[in-house]
């Protein structure tokens, strides 16, 4: 377990740095708490593609948020090729809220990727993000620099496919205020789980990504995105592509 813990530190803190990429691609999911079976078939998927470069796991990675469910799924993630960096689920601080920073570190992060910067919230914890975290995300957005910028957090902030909308972030009044801050920092990309599902809207020029089919089971009927899957992003200077990928299941 130690070593697993160490391996996952070294390998996070390479994504603080910038990197010179001129193209690359990672893989975004959520929601692989109670599938085991279908979330090491998605490593299995995400491992026989060379181009994806690292993936985030957009929350929900446990069932309950105890210690062996951490563990359990620090070996599973270990058999991908590529660090997987985690963002907090609603689940995974049901029975406790300190074993997510104690296993994967802290509860919302930064970091720069070729022409992009990335952003992992925590939007569980609390009624909101907080006014610590406010306070960070809007100095780190405004300073990053880069030409994207892609925010991850578990609770959507849109419902893309209009059946939810309980599941959306509140309050109302601070998810209008983060849109807010995001058509003003180049932000491109906001990407969540939470419903399980895929579903993907544009609105203002911002791209609202559903990528909740890691293995929980599924809310949506298969015609409006209720399959298991994860999307792969593809960076190439300005353009920025989405595909979503079924996963296979024998």
């Amino acid at each position: 377990f130690l070593r697993l813990a160490l391996v996952f530190v070294v390998l996070s803190a390479t994504f603080s740095q910038s990197f010179a990429a001129e193209k690359f691609s990672f893989a975004v999911f959520g929601d692989n708490r109670d599938g085991d079976s279908v979330f090491q078939r998605l490593i299995e998927q995400m491992n026989a593609d060379p181009e994806i470069e690292f993936a985030v796991n957009c929350g929900d990675l446990t069932p309950r948020g105890i210690a062996n469910e951490f563990e359990k799924y620090m070996k599973m993630t270990s058999r991908a090729n590529v660090t997987i960096l985690p963002v907090i689920g609603n689940h995974d601080i049901i029975k406790s809220r300190t074993n997510y920073e104690k296993y994967l570190g802290p509860r919302y992060r930064s970091f720069d990727y070729g022409n992009s910067h990335f952003v992992l919230l925590d939007n569980v914890s609390q009624r909101g993000l907080g006014h610590v975290q406010w306070e960070w995300l809007e100095k780190d957005l405004r300073d990053h620099g880069k030409e994207h910028a892609f925010v991850l957090l578990h609770k959507p902030l849109v419902d893309p496919s209009d059946r939810f909308s309980h599941y959306v972030m509140r309050p109302k009044t601070e998810v209008e205020k983060l849109l807010k801050l995001f058509q003003e920092t180049r932000v491109k990309y906001v990407i969540f789980g939470h419903i399980h599902g895929y579903g993907r809207v544009e609105r203002e020029n911002l791209v609202f990504l559903l990528a909740g089919g890691a293995g929980s089971p599924l809310y949506l009927p298969p015609f409006a995105g209720g399959f298991f899957h994860y999307v792969k992003i593809t960076v190439e200077g300005e353009t920025i592509r989405d595909q979503v990928v079924p996963i296979t299941l024998n």
